[in-house]
């Protein structure tokens, strides 16, 4: 499975803001240090998968071979990356599986994002 090492090295969690401003999904060039959230994480997981290539990453959102789901970590909104039937979240920064990825530990299984919407949101974030 690929490694997470290169975006957990540089990435700081910070929540999404809560003070009225939309929620920004962002593809960061996870080779260096940058903050985000749930959604930023996931997106950074993508990035490197696709080999740091933004048309690869929106291909392969868009053909399901990456998908994003919203879910519920204890009592507030979540969101994780799926690839290759493993699932990858900044709350343990590690591949977990489905089995894995359920309660005790306190991600409850979600919903996709609509991978056209996910491609939106990160084609405006590129020229926003």
């Amino acid at each position: 499975m690929q490694s997470l090492n290169t975006t957990n090295k540089n990435f700081t969690y910070v929540s999404a803001p809560s003070n009225g401003e939309k929620d920004k999904w962002v593809v960061h060039d996870n080779r260096k240090p940058f903050q985000g959230d749930c959604e930023d994480y996931a997106l950074a997981v993508a990035y490197e998968i696709s080999g740091y290539n933004k048309v690869k990453l929106s291909f392969n959102i868009l053909t399901g071979k990456i998908k994003i789901w919203h879910c519920r970590a204890g009592n507030t909104g979540h969101a994780v990356l799926e690839y290759k039937n493993q699932f990858a979240e900044c709350i343990y920064k590690k591949w977990i599986t489905s089995k894995d990825a359920l309660p005790p530990m306190g991600i409850y299984p979600g919903y996709p994002y609509n991978p056209f919407l996910v491609t939106v949101k990160f084609i405006k974030s590129v020229f926003m």
